[in-house]
């Protein structure tokens, strides 16, 4: 809303990053440990998420970066804020089922 482009910039590049490490160590050391019959979602829901999610992290990044090559309108505004809007409310769902899930599945076998 202050219209700093290229701190929001960063900021989506270091968001990515961290969310890009945490899907890595999720899909490399935990999803391993669901299995089909025994656990609330299989590891093929967690991979598919990700993926969503990558990609509307990637479509954010890509929007942003063309909004400011071509002035940010109060259109454009608007646009951001939905994208922002559906990628929050994408994320939180994943974090949700793996906290009823993956994180709680995993407790329980340790």
């Amino acid at each position: 809303m202050e219209r700093r482009w290229a701190q929001a910039a960063q900021l989506l590049v270091e968001y990515e990053q961290r969310l890009r490490a945490h899907m890595q160590f999720e899909e490399r050391h935990l999803l391993a440990h669901c299995r089909a019959g025994r656990s609330r979602w299989g590891p093929e829901v967690y991979l598919a998420e990700h993926r969503r999610i990558e990609q509307f992290v990637r479509k954010a990044m890509e929007r942003l970066a063309r909004a400011r090559r071509f002035g940010v309108t109060a259109a454009a505004m608007i646009a951001l804020l939905d994208e922002e809007k559906t990628l929050k409310h994408v994320v939180e769902h994943h974090h949700e089922r793996e906290e009823k899930g993956l994180f709680a599945e995993l407790r329980g076998a340790a």
